[in-house]
């Protein structure tokens, strides 16, 4: 049995993630997940791959092929705690969380689906994002049936916030005047 070489494993995983897209809603294109599928599988010899695809040497400027992920689809720790449970500044959109006012995340979407969306739409930078008054960038995306509002901060790099915006919030509790 012959195993696949990297650029076969490459345009099968592009394929996998384009079609998992695409059911999700969400509109991405081959060229649009090949750049993060080479940050993930390397050529086998990048420095090779690079003169192969540029059909010279490799340009003394560029000491490694290595690139980064778009750190927007980065979540912090402490801003993914506040997206699924809360905390003192708000946040607690994780199904059945329960939190006062707050819109929840669908059922069926557990922990893992709710931050992958999330990152999906924090690092798509051809998204129509919208820097509001307070400096901090919007955006509204469909996956599947649900709109999902992404925060980020002002230097657009780092997501704040994330929750659905379609779906009925929890109930507010009743001001009390009386005290």
């Amino acid at each position: 049995m012959r195993l696949l070489d990297t650029k076969g494993k490459k345009t099968i995983l592009v394929a996998i993630i384009v079609a998992l897209c695409g059911w999700a809603g969400l509109k991405v294109t081959e060229s649009d997940i090949s750049h993060y599928v080479d940050v993930v599988i390397p050529a086998e010899n990048t420095q090779d791959a690079i003169k192969q695809s540029a059909g010279e040497e490799t340009p003394a400027h560029i000491p490694n092929a290595k690139q980064e992920f778009n750190r927007a689809s980065i979540i912090s720790p402490e801003r993914r705690a506040n997206i699924l449970y809360g905390d003192a500044t708000g946040g607690g959109h994780l199904y059945g969380t329960g939190k006062p006012c707050k819109s929840e995340f669908p059922e069926y979407w557990d922990e893992q689906t709710v931050i992958k969306e999330v990152e999906l739409i924090a690092a798509n930078d051809n998204l129509n994002w919208e820097q509001q008054r307070n400096g901090y960038y919007v955006t509204e995306q469909k996956v599947g049936t649900i709109n999902v509002r992404v925060v980020k901060d002002r230097s657009g790099e780092d997501v704040i916030t994330a929750y659905p915006t379609n779906v009925p919030r929890n109930p507010c509790p009743a001001n009390d005047n009386n005290g």
